[in-house]
């Protein structure tokens, strides 16, 4: 049992660690916030956490010589901080409006276009136009002001309406609002409409109608990105029609939405779902093959190798085409975060500190939950974040040791046992980690993760991820097809090995559905494993998983 000197030793033993805790606070503030069983007015969603974190401030400052009294106040600064957050973020959305339930007539300015798999049978694929600045014209609504929310409809199979981000469009539809959560614990499309701008969703029930006069700028950056993001998928389509080149223009554009069921449901059960979702491996891949070309590239010109800090260059320049990479692929939560860790890397490259570290991690998630707080509900937060924090904490802890038992290895021998090694650990703990929240999410188990990951991760490395870089940069000049047959070939190969290893016995096992305050119960768990080092954490005496 510790006594208040032993909790005292700890707490100064952990002294320079414990900054890591504050998006952990800031994570728990806004949860609490969201799980407030009514809606707190301005006094109780800003006044109150400003009077606490005035209250901790002033406890901080009057025991300044206490250590405990500095950790408690600063405690409750980030909860009340991470409340309020999530207070003024979902009051600063747009109202929801009130869509007619029957079928009216719609104006508006398009700003995404994507497509989807057709129903089983009927061939070809489905467009779904996002609708900015839409006007309902029926004898109710007529002479309104646009909405402040987009609308998502599905136009008609045979419609044959050219679109592009900016057309303005009139469509016949049957509109309907965010459906509530189909079981208690399920999806929640109204949070997610709600905090996305999303009014509703619909589909039409005649062709669309393009209005050439009413051609609009919802935004001139965004509908920049938008068409360029359309033509890159277009393109793919035109080369590589099937189910491999859905597969190939979710790499490059970031739309998952036409990658047919049975592919996704292959992918699902053999554990490769993730190469499906941008995130972190696609980004570290992308940044990874930009700065090894730039340095490369640097090292090849004699006057700049000599006199120009090459490495730092380097990392500038595979920054910025990692920036590009998360708007080409539609600014996704996953990808931002790593963005955001990958700029801290940047950072540590130029001023000579520690690249990748568990600081990083920590400023990311808090830049995140300040901005955007609702992202502590998201699966895919959720599943980043640990992936994240278990690799870098597990690699602290291993690599030191894996690099002493691989030192009697030289040559190739030692370079592919090394990186097998890592590949197998990088699975395990990613895989690991993330196992509760899939759990709790989805209800399913893969214990054949690992396997699938030892070949499909490499490959989408060496092959797979260079070459979608490639045909970017041909696209300008109309030479894509040939690196996007390549890129082809090898997507070919994980599709064919996610579908043979869910096609094993026990590939994806169900399991009894898991309470939002277990999984709570775990992610905090696995915070004190990565964070704590001291005596109490993952490890036994005196020494922690970081120790």
């Amino acid at each position: 049992m510790l006594n208040p000197m032993s909790v005292m030793v700890l707490l100064d033993a952990e002294f320079r660690r414990l900054v890591l805790w504050v998006p952990v606070l800031l994570a728990l503030g806004a949860l609490a916030y969201f799980l407030w069983p009514y809606e707190p007015g301005l006094l109780g969603g800003v006044g109150v956490p400003a009077g606490v974190v005035g209250l901790c401030l002033g406890a901080c400052f009057y025991w300044r010589q206490s250590l405990v009294a500095r950790l408690a106040g600063g405690a409750g600064v980030a909860l009340a901080v991470g409340f309020g957050a999530a207070w003024c973020a979902a009051h600063r959305q747009p109202p929801m409006p009130e869509l007619p339930r029957r079928g009216t007539e719609i104006s508006g300015i398009v700003r995404d276009v994507a497509f989807f798999p057709a129903p089983t049978g009927q061939g070809g694929a489905v467009r779904r136009v996002t609708l900015a600045q839409v006007v309902l014209h029926d004898f109710v609504d007529d002479g309104m002001a646009p909405l402040r929310r987009t609308l998502a409809i599905r136009l008609v199979q045979n419609d044959s309406a050219l679109l592009a981000p900016g057309d303005g469009v009139r469509v016949r539809t049957m509109l309907q609002p965010p459906p509530f959560p189909a079981l208690p614990g399920g999806r929640d499309r109204q949070f997610e409409a709600w905090f996305s701008g999303q009014a509703g969703s619909g589909y039409a029930l005649e062709p669309v109608q393009v209005e050439p006069g009413a051609q609009g700028r919802v935004s001139g950056f965004w509908q920049g990105v938008a068409t360029v993001r359309g033509r890159v998928n277009a393109r793919v389509r035109a080369v590589l029609p099937g189910p491999s080149g859905a597969v190939v223009a979710t790499l490059l554009d970031g739309r998952a939405e036409a990658v047919p069921q049975d592919v996704r449901e292959d992918f699902a059960a053999s554990g490769l779902a993730h190469l499906l979702a941008v995130a972190g491996l696609h980004l570290g891949l992308v940044i990874g093959a930009a700065m090894l070309v730039c340095r490369m590239a640097l090292a090849a010109w004699e006057y700049a190798a000599l006199r120009w800090p090459c490495k730092a260059l380097s990392a500038f320049v595979a920054w910025g085409v990692g920036g590009g990479y998360v708007l080409l692929t539609g600014v996704h939560l996953p990808a931002v975060r790593s963005w955001l860790m990958a700029s801290v890397v940047v950072l540590g490259l130029v001023v000579g500190r520690r690249a990748v570290s568990m600081r990083g991690l920590a400023l990311a998630a808090t830049l995140m939950l300040l901005v955007a707080p609702q992202v502590v509900l998201d699966v895919a937060f959720q599943m980043s974040m640990a992936a994240v924090m278990a690799l870098v904490a597990g690699y602290e802890l291993l690599q030191p040791r894996l690099t002493r038992g691989l030192s009697g290895l030289t040559g190739a021998g030692h370079g592919l046992a090394r990186h097998g090694v890592m590949l197998v650990l990088t699975s395990l703990l990613a895989g690991t980690a993330t196992l509760p929240v899939v759990m709790a999410h989805f209800g399913v188990v893969q214990p054949f993760f690992v396997l699938a990951n030892l070949l499909a991760v490499p490959l989408m490395g060496v092959w797979i991820m260079p070459l979608g870089l490639a045909a970017l940069v041909a696209m300008p000049l109309h030479a894509e097809a040939p690196f996007l047959y390549l890129m082809d070939a090898g997507v070919r190969v994980v599709l064919w090995l996610a579908r043979s290893v869910a096609a094993w016995p026990g590939a994806r096992m169900e399991v009894p559905a898991m309470p939002g305050w277990g999984l709570a119960g775990v992610l905090l768990g696995l915070c004190w494993l990565c964070l704590w080092r001291g005596r109490g954490g993952g490890g036994g005496e005196g020494e922690g998983l970081m120790g």
